[in-house]
């Protein structure tokens, strides 16, 4: 039926079908090109937020990016206290932080009984229980998201030779990524003093 139609369809002028023409197969082209595109695309904000990995204590932690992030912002700052002189700076992360999202919880309960013979019933209990992902605005409704938590900074500045650069560097990393100073590093670097 479908190639009945097809042959009974418009011809060129060399009595080609439309399908069969250059002109024909081109669209076809476009049209499978743009509908693997559209399910392939990445469609916007994901709704459900990928659950976290567990890192185990044996495993070294790779969290290059949040890491490279408050690395380059807490250089730009140190590179600003008089007589650093060029500052750069290193973090490694424990973890990238966390997200927690609001769920809905509903609980269905369904009470029936059936009555199998004269003065006999069954009772039958149905409990189910499903958890949606809240959502507000058309995004997930963020609860609480917590910072990543630092290991370490090592601070290399050409200035901190001297012990007074030196402790301005620590005592400010410290302060701005609210660690202990044990957990901040900070040596000198070619061209200092």
């Amino acid at each position: 039926m479908l190639e009945e139609w097809i042959r009974k369809g418009d011809q060129s002028s060399t009595g080609l079908s439309w399908f069969q023409s250059k002109k024909g197969k081109a669209l076809l082209v476009i049209a499978v090109s743009i509908g693997l595109l559209a399910i392939l695309w990445p469609l916007g904000q994901q709704v459900n937020p990928p659950p976290a990995a567990p890192v185990s204590a044996a495993a070294e932690p790779e969290y290059n990016g949040k890491g490279q992030q408050i690395g380059a912002q807490l250089e730009r700052i140190l590179n600003q206290i008089d007589g650093a002189g060029r500052v750069q700076v290193d973090v490694m992360l424990a973890s990238e932080g966390s997200r927690e999202y609001a769920h809905n919880t509903r609980e269905e309960k369904r009470d029936t009984s059936e009555q199998q013979a004269p003065g006999q019933s069954k009772r039958v209990l149905e409990q189910s229980t499903s958890h949606d992902l809240a959502v507000s605005a058309g995004s997930p409704l963020l609860v609480e998201e917590k910072a990543p938590e630092v290991l370490g900074v090592l601070v290399v500045a050409e200035g901190a030779a001297d012990v007074a650069v030196k402790e301005q560097l620590s005592k400010a990393t410290a302060t701005l990524l609210n660690i202990p100073l044990h957990r901040v590093m900070v040596v000198a670097g070619k061209g200092g003093q």
